[in-house]
């Protein structure tokens, strides 16, 4: 009987928690799904529950491209650069006398042509949807690191000189 509550009652209460878009809901959801998964190990349900609410968590600690362009999730290609219009319409820098107003447009201006930047662009959408920002360096690189401390062997077979074509150049010195 508790299976059976457990295993109706706390994905749906999941579910509803999801539905709201505020970090504190989303942890409530995976707190309900971590409970429910205690009790229902092999629940495939309840698992992919879990890693949505994870990965939308992630996400919402993060920019978030939907809000800053006002668009729903499944928003269509047409209503992405309708909205970009409008926005950048609106904050575009010229627009703008007072230097600290127009800093702050500039900020919101380049946010916005990110925001139409991978909203408009499946492969790049999917990124996102997926829980990656595909314009952030930092989880481009899995988690971060100096994309120039590599190990040696990343390094061999590198000439700085070959332009990368059929052509190859000789350098002689007298």
């Amino acid at each position: 009987m508790l299976g059976a509550l457990l295993k109706s009652d706390f994905p749906d209460a999941a579910g509803a928690h999801l539905s709201k878009d505020s970090p504190f809901c989303m942890t409530l959801a995976i707190q309900d799904y971590e409970t429910a998964q205690e009790h229902n190990e092999n629940d495939q349900q309840i698992r992919e529950g879990l890693e949505k609410a994870q990965r939308l968590l992630k996400q919402s600690q993060k920019r978030d491209y939907y809000k800053i362009l006002g668009v729903k999730r499944n928003a269509k290609k047409q209503e992405i650069i309708k909205a970009y219009r409008k926005l950048a319409m609106q904050w575009h820098p010229d627009n703008f006398q007072n230097e600290e107003e127009k800093k702050k447009a500039e900020k919101k201006f380049i946010d916005i042509a990110a925001a139409k930047e991978v909203l408009s662009d499946p492969e790049m959408r999917k990124k996102f949807d997926d829980g990656e920002d595909p314009l952030d360096a930092e989880s481009q690189q899995g988690g971060g690191g100096n994309p120039f401390h590599r190990s040696w062997n990343s390094w061999q077979g590198f000439n700085p000189f070959s332009s990368g074509g059929p052509f190859r150049f000789k350098f002689h010195f007298n």
